[in-house]
């Protein structure tokens, strides 16, 4: 949508991968603190949703790039 608008898709990529590798990093300790397998599980499937947003906008972020250096 950044795209669109001509707002700073790049930037706006960065701040969002920031905040999600912060969640990251608090739901890492919070798996490292608790034994509860339900926990632990629940903790498991919110990190592997982060790893795909992550990756997918590592991806946009790459792509947002590429066409900086094609456009004047």
């Amino acid at each position: 949508m950044s795209l669109h608008v001509g707002s700073d898709a790049g930037e706006f990529l960065r701040r969002q991968r920031a905040v999600h590798l912060a969640r990251m990093r608090e739901l890492v300790a919070l798996q490292s603190a608790t034994a509860d397998a339900d926990e632990q599980i629940a903790v498991d499937h919110t990190i592997s949703h982060l790893d795909a947003d992550l990756r997918w906008l590592d991806t946009a972020a790459a792509r947002v790039a590429a066409r900086r250096k094609v456009r004047p």
